[in-house]
């Protein structure tokens, strides 16, 4: 036993020096900046992070793109995506941990907000939510209710690791009825680099958007069920009121089990 512990020491302590960096990533669906939208309104997103560790550290970037410096215990924004090249909206931002760096998982922290500074500047904004590596999945996944009605605009927003097929399945949640079943192609992601310790890395995800049909006459809920066929995936579905410009997004959760008893 003291020869097996003693050689799975070694061969961790070997993995590490072999890959002495690391890196901390995390999609961020919509980029951070400022756009136009339908109906006068006019978007703002920033991406916020939080540095609690005593060091500073910085995001990675494209080349020609200002990469910003995390200081230590302090928040900042990140108000432009950091990648030059971004070919769609959705990447996944980047900061390099060396080895034995007092920056970890456990000192960043992050939020993404977007507020329509046209029709309702005084607004807090709308929280999107970021989404870990662990959170993209190949089994089937549901948003269990998007709301259906003919005031508003809703559209799925799709992520993949890597490029793929996926199907769409809708169902009416009144009527049990389905309403749409599709396969959509996830595209204009990175290839996946597997890294000595097993890691995709990714700077672009895949991605697809979808506009929904009004299905109120019939339902004014439905069920969206998403299941991936050959590739990782994410996605939520952004509802905005044509009237007041009010943004909601209805985002997956995934449950975890817990164990009650090992007997």
């Amino acid at each position: 036993m003291k020869t097996r512990l003693t050689l799975a020491l070694l061969f961790a302590s070997t993995a590490a020096l072999a890959n002495p960096f690391g890196h901390l990533t995390v999609l961020v669906p919509i980029n951070p900046g400022s756009a136009p939208g339908a109906f006068g309104t006019a978007w703002a997103t920033k991406l916020w992070i939080t540095n609690l560790s005593s060091a500073d550290t910085m995001v990675n970037c494209d080349a020609g793109v200002n990469c910003p410096v995390l200081k230590a215990n302090s928040t900042s924004a990140l108000e432009s995506s950091p990648y030059a090249t971004n070919p769609h909206p959705g990447f996944f931002v980047t900061i390099p941990v060396p080895f034995f760096s007092q920056t970890g998982q456990q000192h960043i922290w992050m939020s993404l907000r977007t507020t329509d500074s046209g029709t309702a500047p005084k607004s807090a904004g709308t929280e999107v939510p970021l989404v870990r590596m662990n959170q993209f999945t190949k089994t089937p996944f549901a948003l269990p209710q998007v709301p259906a009605n003919d005031h508003s605009r809703s559209r799925l927003r799709l992520y993949g690791i890597g490029n793929g097929q996926i199907s769409v399945r809708v169902v009416g949640i009144t009527t049990n009825q389905e309403l749409m079943n599709i396969t959509v192609p996830l595209s204009g992601g990175d290839t996946p680099v597997i890294t000595p310790l097993g890691v995709q890395e990714v700077k672009f995800p895949s991605y697809a958007e979808l506009a929904l049909p009004d299905w109120s006459a019939s339902d004014s809920m439905v069920r969206i069920e998403i299941t991936p066929s050959d590739v990782l995936t994410w996605g939520f579905v952004s509802v905005t009121d044509d009237l007041t410009q009010q943004f909601t997004i209805v985002s997956p959760t995934e449950t975890d089990y817990i164990a009650d008893s090992v007997a």
